[in-house]
């Protein structure tokens, strides 16, 4: 009987830390905030304008290596 509730104490101590490690996480990993996706949108933008302006510059740029 002893070593039975020795197995549940370790037991309810995992669930407990994988509840406490979620929890964590949660505040550790929240959702971009508007300014920081505005910005990445930006970037991506910019990407897709350089990409699609300069597709010849870069095809010269790899052809001469």
């Amino acid at each position: 009987m002893n070593n039975f509730n020795q197995e549940m104490i370790i037991w309810l101590i995992i669930v407990l830390l994988t509840c406490l490690i979620h929890i964590l996480f949660m505040f550790l990993l929240k959702k971009p905030k508007l300014e920081a996706m505005q910005m990445m949108e930006e970037i991506k933008g910019f990407k897709m304008f350089v990409e699609t302006t300069e597709k010849e510059e870069f095809k010269k740029m790899t052809t001469d290596i």
